[in-house]
């Protein structure tokens, strides 16, 4: 059997990218989510925000099913579960 090492470097630096990715999506989300039950934002603020919020649902979905495929060739990575208490950690 012969391994890639280069490969194996690539495969592991775009996952290290994606999962820096899922994570500061999930963080922005859980910021707006803050602000908005925080009560610190106006209500025009908040009818602003919305459009952000969905761009960031949207990207977060995007990132999901990525990260899933990638995880199916690959079981020994985070769940995405695991990820987002992660991201509520730091």
């Amino acid at each position: 059997m012969k391994f890639n090492v280069e490969g194996e470097a690539e495969m592991l630096e775009s996952t290290n990218a994606l999962i820096g990715a899922l994570i500061a999506v999930l963080r922005e989300l859980q910021r707006c989510r803050s602000l908005i039950d925080g009560g610190l934002l106006s209500e025009e603020a908040e009818e602003e925000m919305g459009p952000f919020i969905d761009q960031l649902h949207e990207a977060l979905a995007d990132l999901s099913e990525s990260y899933e495929s990638r995880r199916a060739a690959h079981p020994n990575l985070l769940t995405l579960e695991q990820l987002e208490q992660r991201a509520k950690i730091t």
